[in-house]
Parts: C-alpha cells; sequence; structure tokens
C-alpha cells in the first residue's frame, strides 16, 4: 500500500481568550493570528483536540461541522498555516490552498500581477509563472478585467480568480475551504469539472470544507465530521451526512 499523502496525528490546536476591553481590537486579532507568547495561566480556546487523520493519493476528502467546529482551523493546520500545539502533521508534495476569499491577493495590483505574486509565493519562477498564465487566465473567464486593480472585482470575480490559480498551479494537494459557495451556478459548475480532472486525470488530493450536501455527494469518496474541535466521524458520504443533518436538527451531538 503507497505511503498517505496527509497525515494527521494526534493534533491539539489552541488559541489564547484575548480579553478585548484590555486591547484593542486590531492587537487582539493580531494576537490571534500570529499566536503569540502568553501567560500560560492566561485561559486558552482549544479550536481542534486529539484529532487523528489519514488521507490517501487521490482522495477526495470532505469536512463537514457546524460554525465553529474546527473546519477551517483544520485547514489551516493542514497547509502548515498554523503550527499545532501538540501532534503532527505530514504531508507530501506541493499545497495549493483557496482558504479564504482573496487571501494572497493585493487590492492595489491587477489581476495579472496577482497571479504573477501568488505564483512567486508558491515558488514559481517567473518563466514558471508566464507558462501557467494563460491557463489561469482563460480558466477565470476574467481576460477583459485582468488589468483592473483586484479593488474593482466583485466577490464572484474574486472567488474566479482565485480558484483558477489554486488549481492551475498542477498541486498534489488542494485545499478548499467554502470557495465554491460564492459565484455563479456556471462557474460553481466549472469548479466542480475541473476538481474531477484533477482527481482523475492528475491523481490530486482535494480536502474540501463546504455546507452543500450535493457538492460533497458529487465530489468527495469520504466525509469526516468535526464538532467542537474533535473528528467525531470518518466513514462514507451518506452516513456521514446523515449524522451531520441529526446534529443541526436537534442542536447537539448524537450516539453513535
Amino acid at each position: 500500500m503507497s505511503e498517505p499523502i496527509i497525515e494527521v496525528k494526534g493534533v491539539h490546536l489552541s488559541f489564547p481568550v484575548v480579553r478585548y476591553h484590555a486591547r484593542g481590537v486590531k492587537e487582539a486579532f493580531l494576537a490571534l493570528v500570529r499566536r503569540q507568547k502568553v501567560d500560560p495561566e492566561q485561559k486558552r480556546f482549544w479550536a481542534l483536540t486529539g484529532v487523528d487523520l489519514t488521507v490517501e493519493r487521490g482522495e477526495v476528502l470532505g469536512i463537514l461541522g457546524r460554525n465553529g467546529s474546527g473546519k477551517s482551523t483544520l485547514l489551516r493546520v493542514i497547509a502548515g498555516i498554523y503550527a499545532p500545539d501538540k501532534g503532527s502533521v505530514r504531508s507530501v508534495g506541493r499545497i495549493s490552498s483557496l482558504l479564504e476569499l482573496g487571501a494572497g491577493f493585493r487590492d492595489e495590483l491587477n489581476g495579472y500581477e496577482n497571479v504573477r505574486l501568488s505564483g512567486a509565493i508558491m515558488g514559481f519562477d517567473a518563466r514558471q509563472i508566464e507558462e501557467l498564465l494563460p491557463r489561469i487566465v482563460d480558466f477565470s473567464g476574467l481576460r477583459d478585467f485582468m488589468g483592473q486593480p483586484l479593488k474593482t472585482y466583485s466577490s464572484g470575480m474574486r472567488a474566479r480568480l482565485g480558484f483558477a490559480v489554486a488549481s492551475n498551479v498542477d498541486p498534489d494537494i488542494l485545499l478548499i475551504d467554502e470557495a465554491l459557495a460564492v459565484g455563479d451556478a456556471a462557474f460553481r459548475d466549472k469548479c466542480m469539472e475541473r476538481i474531477e480532472a484533477m482527481v482523475a486525470d492528475e491523481d490530486t488530493t482535494v480536502i474540501i470544507v463546504s455546507h452543500s450536501a450535493g457538492d460533497l455527494k458529487r465530489l468527495c469518496t469520504r466525509l469526516v465530521l468535526l464538532e467542537r474541535g474533535k473528528l467525531l466521524m470518518d466513514g462514507a458520504v451518506e452516513p456521514v451526512l446523515e449524522r451531520y443533518e441529526a446534529i443541526l436538527r436537534t442542536g447537539a451531538p448524537v450516539r453513535a
């Protein structure tokens, strides 16, 4: 059996609970993002607790959970944005991610410049970026707007450009956080087809966070369910969806 492309072992991740009356909102936000060292006696919020997860090459894994369950945090741990307090994360190959609308883009730069910036951040040299540029532009459908600064783009246009970049840089692993919820139906379907092609033709591993049962049923080979930072269920698509829907109905986890 081949080696898993992603292994998450016993991951715990916490953030300090910031007292907003004691500091400005900006400083509080930066403390969370930077995870600055704090007094060990300070209260902490555990965003992930003892998460174990193994993902094989070519899998499409969906992550479900209520708001605040740790879905986005887990993606950021896998992407290497957050380092866990305890446990380990191992991945093989290039990771491309679309974790936040327009993340990594600069409002004052135009579409072309933002694509080049994103490519450079991912480690591509200038020649490689120019080779990738035409298919990124073609996929986005934004050719007529690529010379305009990003601040003039709608949220749907930002999503188009972000997905076009993330899915056309030949990643081994693609991480998507609710990105398909933005934009028109035709482009969403185009994104779905692109993901399916990446898995079938390129053996790409995809992890997607979504609240859309239809999207998850179409794309995923497996689902995991998070609840309050813990992995509650890991299995086939239909049973995990049923468990999630039961949680939404009752407002609390149900026993297996």
